[in-house]
């Protein structure tokens, strides 16, 4: 077995493959499961082994990537993998050094990670060399491998750990800590452990692992054990995302897109129970369509619908990151002004009045229908104590828009201006 047409550093052409010393401690032939080589950096070789196959070897891992088609053996199969591999060398961080006795990653499968499938990662923290060398063995060809006694490797990623007892005794703050950070999502943790008169280890189960292993290891016991648990894993995952999903319809408005009422309750009950709003101010706004009425009877309640949302877009387009907008009912809004006083929110409040009145609605119906809303301005804590208060107090003020002749701004806890430089601003008493 030899190395066969490896460009190093330095070599002719933008495309050389820089590979650096490559120091072959054994290099077995036939189907051996492990190739141990210790590279001085992460580059990738081409190897050729028996039967005129040529297979893609990667330091990285330490092993071959054994699914080979008959595909690969052709020349363009062969320069496809060339280039898989050569954009995977372009894409590694080059800031990661990699030392002898650093943690290494075993059993990449290097052309379908480029392909996108992504392969569950296991962290093997074993302190016995040799049974974490068997554990590398049986595991890599499936599963990418995270390995090395260092405490370091708890804060890789990974979606299974295999620890022994002095691991485990060693770092059992840290694995509880950790396994914390992922709930409810099930970080499953296995540990290998020797039969000892009077020993306990199943104490353990359901505090700081999820499953035994005990010496010595089966190889099918293993995998058996280690598909199961991130079988488990996959499971707690899936559910924690579909969780996720009902949680946001919940509180998802169907017409508009956006907020519910139910969200609005849960962030006013949420923010204003929050001790820093003794210092903080908090502003609310009420503003409703005016005669929407008309839109409907005219084009229908399906466009109606389809006004509501392009609304709820446009007010959405005037609001900050952190500014929230709730449809509350039929043509009825509610914009959430997180700290920010009355000033702040009349100037946002006036430009969204005018983005509503200049914006067509229903263009690609080549209707352009034009609308206008009323307004009212409420904040917490001048103008109101409590959640309650300060809904009525917006609303109230959304009421002294409508009677003002609609199109206009009503806000609370002040005098009436009759300079106002703006006719559509109606200070409320």
């Amino acid at each position: 077995m030899q190395l066969e047409n490896v460009p190093t550093r330095g070599g002719a052409g933008e495309d050389s493959w820089p590979v650096h010393d490559f120091n072959t401690r054994r290099l077995p032939t036939g189907s051996a499961r492990r190739r141990s080589v210790e590279p001085s950096n992460r580059f990738p070789v081409l190897v050729s082994i028996p039967a005129n196959k040529p297979r893609f070897f990667s330091p990285v891992n330490g092993g071959e990537n054994p699914k080979l088609s008959a595909h690969d053996a052709t020349p363009r199969g062969l320069e496809l993998r060339v280039q898989a591999s050569r954009l995977r060398f372009q894409l590694w961080p080059k800031t990661l050094p990699i030392l002898r006795g650093a943690p290494r990653a075993t059993g990449v499968d290097w052309i379908g990670r480029f392909a996108g499938r992504d392969m569950d990662r296991i962290l093997i923290h074993v302190r016995n060399k040799q049974d974490r060398h068997r554990l590398e063995d049986w595991l890599s060809g499936d599963y990418e491998i995270v390995s090395a006694n260092t405490e370091e490797l708890l804060e890789e990623r990974f979606d299974l750990a295999i620890v022994d007892g002095p691991s485990l005794k060693q770092l059992h703050s840290r694995i509880r800590e950790r396994r914390n950070d992922e709930e409810p999502v099930l970080l499953p943790f296995l540990l290998v452990a020797f039969p000892r008169a009077g020993s306990t280890p199943t104490r353990h189960l359901g505090r700081l692992v999820d499953d035994l292993l005990v010496r010595p290891i089966d190889e099918n016991e293993l995998r058996a054990r280690v598909a199961s648990l991130l079988r488990m894993r996959r499971l707690s995952l899936e559910l924690k995302k579909e969780h996720d999903r009902v949680v946001k319809l919940s509180v998802t408005d169907d017409v508009s897109g956006f907020n519910n009422t139910r969200y609005l309750h849960r962030y006013l009950d949420r923010v204003l129970a929050s001790p820093s709003m003794h210092d903080e101010e908090l502003s609310l706004v009420f503003f409703d369509l005016d005669n929407f009425k008309r839109v409907v009877d005219t084009h229908g309640h399906l466009l109606g619908s389809k006004v509501l949302r392009e609304v709820a877009q446009a007010a959405h387009h005037e609001l900050d990151e952190d500014d929230r907008i709730v449809r509350y009912g039929g043509d009825e809004f509610i914009v959430i002004l997180p700290r920010q006083g009355r000033d702040q929110a009349m100037a946002k409040v006036q430009r969204l009045r005018r983005a509503l009145v200049r914006t067509p609605f229903l263009q690609k119906e080549h209707l352009n229908v034009h609308v206008t809303a009323s307004f009212g301005v409420a904040t917490f804590p001048h103008d109101a104590r409590d959640k309650h208060e300060l809904l009525a107090e917006a609303d109230r003020c959304l009421f002294e828009s409508k009677a003002a002749g609609k199109n206009r701004i009503s806000a609370a806890g002040a005098r009436r201006r009759a300079d106002s430089p703006d006719e559509s601003v109606v200070l409320a008493e």
